[in-house]
């Protein structure tokens, strides 16, 4: 495994940057050109008008209905018929519960009016197609690639106005970015979101009562803007990063158990960028950078992904507000040139200010 990993980085994070800025930009970018043949191919438009479990009398005759004739169109007889045809297709749900679990494997966008009102009780999961929903309760979660994670699979969601419950988010092994927005994820005693090999921008979303509000494991590159992730015994774990980056820009990690819990003991590291951000009140440190880490210094790290002249360090944080938590603003291993600083308060901590990790202030 410790193998594959190391070669499967150079397919997520082809064009890495050191710029904080520029990551957030770059993963935009991305995201708009992978979606661009979505937006222009034509499909077929399937309208749900029963709650039921049933499957689809014929799937592939392009007629969602249970019976042929009887015109009842429920979930799973629209995702067969979805499934069997090539281009973006949609699927239309009107209020109401409808069943699980959906396994998507053809390009599709699945709408409602109102996640208030429209709930699907079991997981949606896609292995190889390009997925949108929009304003529907995900009370199953949402799986995104494979968890296995033998190789990189074709599979990316776009998430907007929508509330997610059960397993959480989890995008595993998907090559193409994916995006999160307007949204809440609570799982209450799971992991809000799980990211592994895979590419994500999260903008305006809660993700709060949650065991872990996000998870980000090996070879990741994500960004979060104006995410709120509040109420989790722990509020970010990215101690598995072995190789990625991860920005947060106007973002609240508050209230939380840690708020940020960084570090590796493999010998690689991540690229933590905090920018106009508050990291408050948390009952733990506001920001802990493992602990008994060995290895090189952080741009020595990096190097082996892009070209880095200018990431001396490995957690950088800027306008940033890091008060009132229970434990340490920031708390380090001993002797690590591992945290700049600037421009940002860190103070009513209860052991105020910075541990031990080489902070440039």
């Amino acid at each position: 495994m410790a193998s594959y990993r190391k070669h499967l980085w150079r397919r997520i994070l082809i064009g890495a940057t050191t710029s904080c800025a520029h990551v957030g930009r770059r993963l935009g970018v991305a995201l708009a050109l992978s979606w661009a043949f979505a937006s222009t191919s034509s499909g077929v438009t399937f309208t749900v008008n029963s709650p039921a479990s049933d499957a689809d009398a014929m799937p592939g005759d392009g007629t969602c209905e249970t019976v042929t004739g009887n015109g009842i169109c429920t979930l799973p007889a629209a995702i067969q018929e979805a499934n069997a045809f090539a281009g973006f297709d949609a699927v239309e749900l009107p209020p109401g519960t409808y069943p699980g679990p959906i396994s998507v494997t053809e390009d599709l966008a699945l709408s409602a009016e109102d996640p208030a009102t429209t709930m699907i009780s079991d997981l949606v999961s896609t292995a190889g197609a390009q997925l949108s929903i929009s304003r529907i309760s995900l009370s199953g979660g949402l799986l995104v690639g494979t968890e296995l994670c033998t190789s990189l699979v074709p599979a990316t969601v776009t998430v907007d106005r929508c509330i997610i419950g059960g397993d959480g988010v989890r995008i595993i092994c998907s090559e193409a970015p994916s995006s999160i927005a307007n949204s809440t994820i609570t799982t209450g005693s799971g992991t809000g979101l799980f990211l592994l090999a895979a590419s994500a921008t999260i903008a305006d979303t809660t993700i709060s009562g949650n065991e872990t509000g996000v998870h980000v494991d090996a070879y990741v590159a994500v960004s979060f803007t104006r995410v709120s992730i509040r109420n989790n015994v722990l509020g970010i774990d990215a101690v598995p990063a072995l190789i990625g980056s991860m920005t947060l820009n106007d973002c609240d990690v508050v209230e939380n158990g840690t708020g940020i819990h960084t570090g590796t003991t493999e010998g690689w590291g991540l690229h933590l960028c905090i920018d106009h951000s508050e990291i408050s009140r948390n009952t733990g440190h506001g920001i802990a950078v493992g602990g008994g880490l060995e290895f090189p210094p952080f741009a020595s790290v990096l190097s082996s992904v892009a070209s880095l002249e200018e990431c001396q360090v490995g957690v950088h944080v800027t306008d940033t507000r890091i008060e009132g938590n229970g434990g340490m603003g920031i708390a380090g291993a001993t002797g690590l040139n591992f945290a700049e600083v600037v421009r940002s308060s860190i103070t009513g901590n209860s052991s105020d200010g910075c541990s031990s990790v080489g902070e440039s202030l």
